[in-house]
């Protein structure tokens, strides 16, 4: 599995996204709003954030890191 990480997700990462999970078991973690529809092949983790200044904080990402266990 891959995990990426990001903060928001851009939409002309998707496409990327998808290629990559026709060879692996990929799924992005990020803050955003939802972005899959019928033609994802990724998965997606939603998770919560703070914003303190210019710096985002998200929220989780130890936990889900270890629940996940990425290789």
């Amino acid at each position: 599995m891959i995990l990426i990480i990001q903060n928001q997700l851009p939409h002309y990462r998707r496409e990327f996204f998808n290629e990559l999970a026709k060879h692996h078991d990929v799924v992005v973690m990020h803050s955003g709003f939802s972005s899959l529809d019928d033609r994802s092949q990724y998965k997606e983790l939603i998770v919560d954030h703070k914003r303190i200044g210019p710096f985002v904080w998200q929220i989780g990402v130890i936990k889900h890191i270890r629940k996940l266990r990425p290789s």
